[in-house]
């Protein structure tokens, strides 16, 4: 999967996490995902290096957060599974340093898009977890109806 796709499967394992807030195991976050576990594991993998899932293991083990809802933000979310990735990619191969456009096109792009980068990065610090549930269960009123019965 794309790294992008990376960051929305772990938003949407970590929005699992938040709502259920106990153990989810890795089959289970699959499912609601439309993925297959394995890649949900990886994912996982990536989120608990950057401290931000726990996991239990044994017949009731599984993951959960590593620290609550609201103090994850998706910039959080963003460097661990993107790591030191680019919003934009760079090319495959090096530029021909023969050509007066090869020579100077990576430190351009850099220049033009570090301030997307930027912004990206500032909006992604603003929002957590937490606003992305209440987002989705603000969606569904006949689950939130259920749930706080």
């Amino acid at each position: 999967m794309s790294n992008s796709s990376r960051f929305a499967v772990a938003v949407h394992a970590l929005s699992v996490l938040a709502l259920k807030q106990e153990p989810v195991t890795s089959t289970d976050l699959a499912d609601s995902i439309g993925t297959n576990p394995a890649f949900v594991r990886h994912i996982l993998m990536q989120l608990k290096a950057g401290g931000l899932v726990k996991a239990r293991r044994g017949k009731a083990g599984g993951s959960f957060l590593g620290r609550a809802a609201d103090r994850i933000s998706l910039l959080d979310v963003y460097d661990a599974v993107r790591g030191s990735a680019r919003l934009f990619a760079r090319h495959k191969s090096t530029p021909s340093a023969q050509c007066v456009v090869g020579r100077h096109i990576l430190p351009a792009l850099d220049a033009a898009t570090a301030p997307a980068q930027e912004a990206l990065r500032g909006e992604l610090a603003e929002a957590s977890i937490a606003d992305v549930l209440a987002d989705i269960t603000a969606r569904d009123p006949a689950w939130a109806a259920e749930a706080d019965r």
